[in-house]
C-alpha cells in the first residue's frame, strides 16, 4: 500500500525558468534539432538505457548541477520537447534518485530517497512514498518493467553491507530482496519482466525477476555497452574494440547476430518497438547514427561535436522517446555538457527502410564483421 503522500513547497522545487533553446542545424546532414539547456553549468540526459521522456512524449526529464564546481550536486528537471517550460523537479533537500518515467502514467516518474521507492508528479510536485525495504541503506543503480508494475533496484543490507536487489510492486503491495551478494551496478530488466542482467564483481549475471536460476552470463559475450532489444528478450549493443558492429545475443548466448557493422558504435539504444536503434561514435566520433534494425541500414542523423572525455557528462548516451520520432542527447560542445533533442525526419526513415537512399544518405557494409 502507499504509505505516505505530501504536498512539498520549497524556494527552487517548482522553480521556472521558462526556456533556453537553441535552434540549430546541422551543416552536414541538413537536420534541424534543439539545444534544450544553456545555463553556464553542466546538464546531462538519464542513462541510455533509460527513457527519459514522460510517456504522453510531452517532457524531457535531465539532470543539472547547482553551481560550476567539481563536487556540485545535481537536480532533476523538465522541459517541454520545443524547449519550452523548464522546471527545477527537485532540489537539495528534496532529491530523488535514478527517476524512471512511469509508462502507465502520462505526467509521473519514479525514484528513491535513501530506503524508499516514490512516485512524483512533474506537473504538481506531489510526491507518494510507495513502500520502504527496511533491510538496505539505501537504493541504487535501478530499472523498471515495460509495464510499470515492478521497479528494482541494487541496495547494501543495514546489517553487513552485503549487495542486493530490491524489488518493489510499484502499488506498494510488495518488497522483496533477492541475488543476495551478487549485483554490482547497471541492472536492467527486459520489457516483460522476466529477464534481468546485470554487473557483478567479476562479470555479468542474470536471473529471474524473483532472482530464480541465477547464473553468470557467458564472458564470451561481452558487449562494450548494451541493453535490452525493444520488447524481445535479446539484449543489443556495441562490440568492444577493435569490432565495429552492433549485434544482438540472448543472455545465455555466446554467439552474437550482427545488424550493422560500420564506425566504432559506443552506446547505442533501441526503440521500444525494437526497429530503430541510435548509436553515438567514437575513435573518431562520427555522429549520432540512426539504425534500422532489420536491414542493417544507418545513416548520420546529426553530429553533436562533443568533446568525449572519461566522464559521462562528455559522452552523447543518446536514446529515443516512446513513439521512436525523437532523439534525446548530450553533448558539451559549448564547453559545457547541455542536453539536446532531435526530431527524426521522416523522409530519413522511409529511406532507411526501403532502401531507395538519396545523395544524403551514406550507409555501407566494408567494415569489419562482428567480432573482427
Amino acid at each position: 500500500m502507499i504509505i505516505e503522500e505530501m504536498m512539498i513547497d520549497t524556494g527552487f522545487r517548482g522553480k521556472s525558468y521558462g526556456w533556453e533553446r537553441i535552434k540549430i542545424r546541422d551543416t552536414e546532414t541538413g537536420v534541424v534539432y534543439l539545444q534544450l539547456t544553456n545555463a553556464p553549468v553542466n546538464s546531462q540526459v538519464l542513462y541510455f538505457e533509460h527513457q527519459n521522456f514522460t510517456s504522453n512524449n510531452q517532457s524531457i526529464l535531465f539532470l543539472s548541477q547547482r553551481f560550476a564546481s567539481r563536487n556540485a550536486g545535481w537536480d532533476l528537471f523538465r522541459v517541454d520537447v520545443n524547449g519550452t517550460n523548464l522546471v527545477q523537479l527537485t532540489d537539495e533537500e528534496y532529491s530523488l534518485g535514478f527517476p524512471i518515467p512511469a509508462p502507465d502514467k502520462a505526467r509521473s516518474i519514479y525514484g528513491v530517497r535513501e530506503n524508499s521507492l516514490l512516485s512524483l508528479n512533474v506537473d504538481t510536485f506531489e510526491e507518494q512514498a510507495i513502500a520502504r525495504c527496511q533491510e538496505v541503506n539505501g537504493l541504487g543503480p535501478s530499472t523498471m518493467t515495460g509495464d510499470g508494475k515492478y521497479y528494482l533496484a541494487c541496495a547494501s543490507s543495514k546489517a553487513d553491507g552485503t549487495r542486493m536487489i530490491v524489488r518493489f510492486r510499484t502499488d506498494g503491495s510488495e518488497v522483496a530482496t533477492f541475488a543476495h551478494g551478487y549485483p554490482h551496478n547497471h541492472l536492467t530488466v527486459n520489457y516483460h519482466g522476466t529477464i534481468l542482467a546485470f554487473n557483478g564483481q567479476d562479470g555479468e549475471y542474470t536471473c529471474g525477476i524473483g532472482g530464480e536460476n541465477l547464473r553468470k552470463i557467458p564472458r564470451e559475450q561481452q558487449f562494450a555497452h548494451c541493453m535490452w532489444h525493444g520488447q524481445t528478450d535479446l539484449r543489443q549493443g556495441t562490440l568492444l574494440p577493435p569490432g565495429h558492429a552492433i549485434a544482438t545475443a540472448g543472455v545465455d548466448e555466446i554467439e552474437k547476430t550482427t545488424i550493422c557493422n560500420g564506425p566504432y558504435f559506443w552506446h547505442s539504444a533501441s526503440s521500444r518497438d525494437g526497429k530503430w536503434i541510435i548509436s553515438d561514435t567514437n575513435w573518431p566520433d562520427q555522429g549520432l547514427m540512426l539504425i534500422h534494425a532489420t536491414s542493417g541500414r544507418y545513416t548520420t542523423l546529426v553530429r553533436p561535436k562533443s568533446k568525449i572525455g572519461h566522464q559521462d557528462m562528455t559522452h552523447p548516451h543518446p536514446s529515443f522517446n516512446w513513439d521512436s520520432n525523437m532523439v534525446v542527447f548530450c553533448s558539451n560542445q559549448t564547453g559545457l555538457s547541455q542536453v539536446y533533442v532531435c526530431e527524426i525526419p521522416d523522409d530519413i526513415k522511409d529511406e532507411l527502410e526501403t532502401g531507395n537512399l538519396n545523395y544524403r544518405l551514406r550507409w555501407q557494409r566494408e567494415y569489419p564483421k562482428a567480432g573482427g
